[in-house]
Protein backbone atom coordinates (compact mmCIF):
# COMPACT_ATOMS: atom_id res chain seq x y z
CA UNK A 1 0.00 0.00 0.00
CA UNK A 2 1.32 3.56 -0.90
CA UNK A 3 2.03 6.54 1.67
CA UNK A 4 0.04 9.12 1.39
CA UNK A 5 3.21 10.94 0.53
CA UNK A 6 3.49 8.75 -2.83
CA UNK A 7 0.11 9.15 -3.44
CA UNK A 8 0.61 13.21 -3.40
CA UNK A 9 3.58 13.25 -5.46
CA UNK A 10 1.56 11.11 -7.90
CA UNK A 11 -1.75 13.13 -7.96
CA UNK A 12 0.30 16.44 -7.94
CA UNK A 13 2.22 15.84 -10.76
CA UNK A 14 0.30 13.44 -13.16
CA UNK A 15 -3.44 14.70 -11.88
CA UNK A 16 -6.02 11.87 -10.99
CA UNK A 17 -5.28 8.83 -12.96
CA UNK A 18 -6.98 5.03 -13.71
CA UNK A 19 -5.62 4.02 -9.61
CA UNK A 20 -6.19 7.15 -7.39
CA UNK A 21 -9.64 9.07 -6.68
CA UNK A 22 -9.72 12.11 -4.76
CA UNK A 23 -13.23 13.44 -3.42
CA UNK A 24 -13.41 16.91 -1.12
CA UNK A 25 -16.82 15.29 0.47
CA UNK A 26 -17.14 14.91 4.22
CA UNK A 27 -19.04 11.55 3.73
CA UNK A 28 -19.22 8.51 1.83
CA UNK A 29 -21.74 9.11 -0.84
CA UNK A 30 -23.23 6.69 -3.99
CA UNK A 31 -20.18 8.71 -6.56
CA UNK A 32 -17.46 6.79 -4.03
CA UNK A 33 -19.64 3.71 -4.70
CA UNK A 34 -18.93 4.06 -8.15
CA UNK A 35 -15.48 4.40 -7.67
CA UNK A 36 -15.51 1.46 -5.24
CA UNK A 37 -17.27 -0.60 -7.57
CA UNK A 38 -14.95 0.18 -10.71
CA UNK A 39 -11.46 0.17 -8.75
CA UNK A 40 -12.87 -3.57 -7.47
CA UNK A 41 -13.72 -4.38 -10.99
CA UNK A 42 -11.17 -3.44 -13.29
CA UNK A 43 -8.92 -6.50 -14.56
CA UNK A 44 -4.91 -6.40 -14.12
CA UNK A 45 -5.21 -2.85 -12.61
CA UNK A 46 -4.80 -4.38 -8.83
CA UNK A 47 -7.03 -1.88 -6.81
CA UNK A 48 -6.81 1.49 -6.54
CA UNK A 49 -6.86 4.50 -4.01
CA UNK A 50 -9.74 6.55 -3.07
CA UNK A 51 -8.46 9.59 -1.14
CA UNK A 52 -11.61 11.54 0.53
CA UNK A 53 -10.54 14.86 2.09
CA UNK A 54 -8.63 16.78 -1.05
CA UNK A 55 -10.50 19.07 -3.02
CA UNK A 56 -9.70 18.84 -6.79
CA UNK A 57 -7.99 21.87 -9.05
CA UNK A 58 -11.62 22.95 -10.07
CA UNK A 59 -13.13 23.31 -7.02
CA UNK A 60 -9.65 25.10 -5.51
CA UNK A 61 -9.36 28.62 -5.43
CA UNK A 62 -5.43 27.99 -6.15
CA UNK A 63 -6.29 25.66 -8.99
CA UNK A 64 -4.24 23.20 -7.59
CA UNK A 65 -5.11 20.12 -5.81
CA UNK A 66 -5.62 21.42 -1.91
CA UNK A 67 -5.80 19.75 1.38
CA UNK A 68 -9.21 19.93 2.71
CA UNK A 69 -9.49 17.34 5.39
CA UNK A 70 -12.39 15.96 6.57
CA UNK A 71 -14.46 16.81 9.42
CA UNK A 72 -14.87 13.48 11.23
CA UNK A 73 -12.72 10.96 9.99
CA UNK A 74 -13.35 8.01 12.75
CA UNK A 75 -17.35 8.28 11.57
CA UNK A 76 -15.80 8.31 7.65
CA UNK A 77 -14.09 5.63 8.42
CA UNK A 78 -16.70 3.26 9.99
CA UNK A 79 -18.81 4.41 7.23
CA UNK A 80 -16.81 3.24 4.55
CA UNK A 81 -15.87 -0.37 6.35
CA UNK A 82 -19.76 -0.54 6.80
CA UNK A 83 -20.71 0.19 3.40
CA UNK A 84 -18.09 -1.78 1.81
CA UNK A 85 -19.88 -4.77 3.49
CA UNK A 86 -23.62 -4.20 2.60
CA UNK A 87 -23.96 -1.80 -0.31
CA UNK A 88 -22.08 -4.35 -3.32
CA UNK A 89 -23.41 -7.97 -4.04
CA UNK A 90 -20.11 -8.86 -2.29
CA UNK A 91 -18.80 -7.83 0.96
CA UNK A 92 -15.59 -5.88 0.22
CA UNK A 93 -12.43 -5.15 2.53
CA UNK A 94 -10.80 -2.23 1.95
CA UNK A 95 -7.33 -1.40 4.13
CA UNK A 96 -8.39 2.02 5.54
CA UNK A 97 -5.44 4.64 7.29
CA UNK A 98 -5.49 8.10 8.42
CA UNK A 99 -3.25 10.86 7.22
CA UNK A 100 -2.80 14.35 9.05
CA UNK A 101 -1.45 16.83 6.91
CA UNK A 102 -1.27 20.39 8.29
CA UNK A 103 -3.53 19.95 10.79
CA UNK A 104 -6.05 18.67 8.28
CA UNK A 105 -6.78 14.55 7.97
CA UNK A 106 -7.77 12.98 4.84
CA UNK A 107 -8.87 9.15 4.82
CA UNK A 108 -7.16 7.02 2.08
CA UNK A 109 -8.82 3.69 1.34
CA UNK A 110 -6.68 1.08 -1.20
CA UNK A 111 -9.59 -0.67 -2.95
CA UNK A 112 -8.26 -4.35 -4.28
CA UNK A 113 -9.28 -5.93 -7.20
CA UNK A 114 -11.32 -8.64 -6.50
CA UNK A 115 -10.85 -11.90 -8.01
CA UNK A 116 -12.44 -13.09 -11.21
CA UNK A 117 -14.87 -15.72 -9.09
CA UNK A 118 -16.26 -12.50 -7.84
CA UNK A 119 -16.80 -10.07 -10.18
CA UNK A 120 -18.57 -8.44 -11.65
CA UNK A 121 -18.95 -6.26 -8.01
CA UNK A 122 -21.84 -3.74 -8.46
CA UNK A 123 -24.40 -1.72 -6.30
CA UNK A 124 -27.14 -4.15 -5.03
CA UNK A 125 -29.85 -1.72 -5.47
CA UNK A 126 -29.13 -0.85 -8.65
CA UNK A 127 -28.78 -4.70 -10.23
CA UNK A 128 -27.20 -5.60 -13.56
CA UNK A 129 -25.43 -4.19 -15.45
CA UNK A 130 -26.65 -0.34 -13.99
CA UNK A 131 -24.47 -0.66 -10.76
CA UNK A 132 -21.61 -1.98 -11.95
CA UNK A 133 -18.34 0.23 -12.99
CA UNK A 134 -15.16 -0.04 -15.03
CA UNK A 135 -11.98 2.12 -14.16
CA UNK A 136 -11.02 3.76 -17.49
CA UNK A 137 -8.09 6.35 -17.19
CA UNK A 138 -9.19 8.20 -14.28
CA UNK A 139 -13.39 7.98 -14.74
CA UNK A 140 -15.73 5.22 -13.62
CA UNK A 141 -17.09 4.23 -16.50
CA UNK A 142 -21.14 2.00 -15.94
CA UNK A 143 -20.04 -1.67 -17.67
CA UNK A 144 -21.77 -2.86 -21.01
CA UNK A 145 -23.63 -5.85 -21.56
CA UNK A 146 -20.64 -6.77 -22.96
CA UNK A 147 -17.93 -5.93 -20.08
CA UNK A 148 -19.98 -8.36 -18.17
CA UNK A 149 -19.90 -11.27 -20.28
CA UNK A 150 -15.89 -10.66 -20.39
CA UNK A 151 -16.30 -10.84 -16.41
CA UNK A 152 -17.98 -13.88 -16.51
CA UNK A 153 -16.12 -15.31 -19.52
CA UNK A 154 -12.76 -14.67 -17.08
CA UNK A 155 -14.51 -16.24 -14.25
CA UNK A 156 -13.95 -19.74 -16.39
CA UNK A 157 -10.37 -18.99 -17.54
CA UNK A 158 -8.67 -18.60 -14.05
CA UNK A 159 -8.97 -20.55 -10.75
CA UNK A 160 -9.19 -19.34 -7.42
CA UNK A 161 -5.90 -20.96 -6.84
CA UNK A 162 -4.44 -18.72 -9.31
CA UNK A 163 -5.48 -15.90 -7.86
CA UNK A 164 -2.74 -13.48 -7.01
CA UNK A 165 -2.72 -12.36 -2.98
CA UNK A 166 -1.02 -8.71 -4.11
CA UNK A 167 -0.25 -7.59 -0.25
CA UNK A 168 1.70 -10.50 0.07
CA UNK A 169 5.47 -10.83 -1.22
CA UNK A 170 8.21 -13.06 -2.12
CA UNK A 171 9.61 -12.86 1.61
CA UNK A 172 6.14 -14.46 2.89
CA UNK A 173 7.61 -17.77 1.09
CA UNK A 174 9.25 -20.32 3.38
CA UNK A 175 13.02 -21.40 1.95
CA UNK A 176 12.41 -24.52 3.07
CA UNK A 177 9.27 -25.95 1.61
CA UNK A 178 10.96 -24.69 -1.95
CA UNK A 179 13.86 -26.81 -1.20
CA UNK A 180 11.52 -29.76 0.18
CA UNK A 181 9.79 -29.49 -3.54
CA UNK A 182 13.19 -29.54 -5.09
CA UNK A 183 14.11 -32.35 -3.41
CA UNK A 184 10.66 -34.44 -4.69
CA UNK A 185 10.99 -33.31 -8.08
CA UNK A 186 14.33 -34.62 -8.34
CA UNK A 187 13.60 -37.77 -6.75
CA UNK A 188 10.43 -38.14 -9.53
CA UNK A 189 12.78 -37.04 -12.08
CA UNK A 190 16.15 -35.94 -11.74
CA UNK A 191 16.70 -34.64 -14.93
CA UNK A 192 13.51 -32.26 -15.12
CA UNK A 193 14.30 -29.04 -16.43
CA UNK A 194 12.90 -26.69 -13.89
CA UNK A 195 15.31 -28.31 -11.56
CA UNK A 196 18.14 -25.69 -12.82
CA UNK A 197 15.81 -22.77 -12.78
CA UNK A 198 16.88 -20.55 -9.88
CA UNK A 199 14.09 -20.04 -6.93
CA UNK A 200 11.79 -17.13 -8.56
CA UNK A 201 11.70 -18.81 -12.00
CA UNK A 202 10.82 -22.35 -10.52
CA UNK A 203 7.80 -20.21 -8.45
CA UNK A 204 7.31 -18.47 -11.86
CA UNK A 205 6.74 -21.73 -13.94
CA UNK A 206 4.86 -23.18 -11.00
CA UNK A 207 2.38 -20.47 -10.97
CA UNK A 208 3.15 -20.02 -7.42
CA UNK A 209 3.97 -16.48 -8.13
CA UNK A 210 3.21 -13.81 -10.74
CA UNK A 211 3.92 -9.73 -11.94
CA UNK A 212 2.29 -7.80 -9.26
CA UNK A 213 -0.07 -5.57 -11.16
CA UNK A 214 0.91 -2.29 -10.35
CA UNK A 215 4.41 -3.37 -10.59
CA UNK A 216 6.22 -5.19 -13.69
CA UNK A 217 9.12 -5.64 -11.83
CA UNK A 218 8.22 -7.15 -8.49
CA UNK A 219 6.51 -10.54 -7.79
CA UNK A 220 3.49 -11.43 -5.73
CA UNK A 221 2.54 -14.92 -4.55
CA UNK A 222 -0.52 -16.18 -5.74
CA UNK A 223 -2.87 -18.21 -3.17
CA UNK A 224 -1.86 -21.52 -4.06
CA UNK A 225 2.15 -20.59 -4.14
CA UNK A 226 0.99 -19.41 -0.50
CA UNK A 227 -0.58 -22.54 0.56
CA UNK A 228 2.12 -24.56 -0.94
CA UNK A 229 5.23 -22.69 0.01
CA UNK A 230 4.07 -19.87 2.34
CA UNK A 231 5.56 -19.50 5.97
CA UNK A 232 3.81 -20.02 8.99
CA UNK A 233 3.14 -16.51 9.82
CA UNK A 234 1.74 -15.84 6.20
CA UNK A 235 -0.24 -18.34 6.38
CA UNK A 236 -1.93 -17.15 9.41
CA UNK A 237 -2.17 -13.38 8.16
CA UNK A 238 -3.75 -14.27 4.58
CA UNK A 239 -5.58 -17.86 5.21
CA UNK A 240 -6.80 -18.14 9.11
CA UNK A 241 -7.98 -20.93 8.71
CA UNK A 242 -5.43 -23.00 7.16
CA UNK A 243 -4.67 -25.74 9.61
CA UNK A 244 -4.29 -29.52 9.93
CA UNK A 245 -5.37 -31.08 12.89
CA UNK A 246 -4.24 -34.63 13.62
CA UNK A 247 -6.86 -36.40 15.68
CA UNK A 248 -6.58 -39.52 17.32
CA UNK A 249 -10.01 -41.20 18.91
CA UNK A 250 -9.80 -44.00 21.35
CA UNK A 251 -11.95 -46.91 20.73
CA UNK A 252 -14.27 -47.34 17.83
CA UNK A 253 -17.15 -45.02 18.77
CA UNK A 254 -16.56 -40.92 17.97
CA UNK A 255 -17.76 -40.15 21.20
CA UNK A 256 -17.44 -42.79 23.75
CA UNK A 257 -16.53 -40.35 26.41
CA UNK A 258 -17.88 -36.80 26.56
CA UNK A 259 -15.31 -35.41 28.93
CA UNK A 260 -12.22 -36.51 26.84
CA UNK A 261 -13.54 -36.80 23.19
CA UNK A 262 -10.41 -37.16 21.41
CA UNK A 263 -7.08 -36.27 21.75
CA UNK A 264 -5.30 -33.60 19.20
CA UNK A 265 -1.95 -35.13 18.61
CA UNK A 266 -0.72 -32.22 16.35
CA UNK A 267 -1.73 -29.23 14.68
CA UNK A 268 -0.28 -27.68 11.84
CA UNK A 269 -0.13 -24.19 10.54
CA UNK A 270 2.70 -25.08 7.42
CA UNK A 271 3.16 -25.30 4.07
CA UNK A 272 1.55 -28.12 2.24
CA UNK A 273 4.79 -29.42 1.50
CA UNK A 274 6.19 -29.96 4.88
CA UNK A 275 2.81 -30.66 6.20
CA UNK A 276 2.36 -33.59 4.11
CA UNK A 277 5.51 -35.37 4.96
CA UNK A 278 5.08 -34.68 8.65
CA UNK A 279 1.45 -35.59 8.44
CA UNK A 280 2.57 -38.79 7.02
CA UNK A 281 5.04 -39.98 9.46
CA UNK A 282 2.97 -39.25 12.86
CA UNK A 283 0.57 -41.92 10.80
CA UNK A 284 3.08 -44.52 9.91
CA UNK A 285 4.24 -44.00 13.83
CA UNK A 286 1.27 -44.43 15.17
CA UNK A 287 0.27 -47.29 13.13
CA UNK A 288 0.07 -50.89 15.11
CA UNK A 289 3.42 -52.57 14.30
CA UNK A 290 2.77 -56.32 15.33
CA UNK A 291 -0.44 -58.33 16.68
CA UNK A 292 -0.94 -61.18 18.38
CA UNK A 293 -3.78 -63.76 18.05
CA UNK A 294 -4.40 -66.20 20.54
CA UNK A 295 -4.46 -69.70 19.20
CA UNK A 296 -6.82 -71.17 21.16
CA UNK A 297 -9.60 -68.79 19.83
CA UNK A 298 -9.00 -71.10 16.31
CA UNK A 299 -9.62 -74.45 18.31
CA UNK A 300 -12.68 -76.31 17.70
CA UNK A 301 -14.39 -77.14 20.63
CA UNK A 302 -14.32 -81.06 21.95
CA UNK A 303 -17.59 -82.76 20.77
CA UNK A 304 -19.65 -84.11 23.76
Amino acid sequence: MLTFDDLWELLTTQDESQQIEVKQGSEVGKSSWETISAFANEPGMGGGYLILGIQSPGDSPTGKYEISGVDDPDKIQLDLTSQCNTVFNIPLRPQIQLETKNGKTVVIAYIPEVSPIGKPVYISSRGLPKGAFRRISSADIKCTDQDIELFYQERQNQSYDTTLVSEATLSDLDPHAIHAYRQAREKLNPSASELTYNDQDLLYSLNAITRHPQNSQAYCPTVAGLILFGKAIALRRYFPMHRIDYILISGTEWVSDPDERYQVVAEMREPLLLAVPRLTALVINDLPKSFHLDERAFEKPHSQ
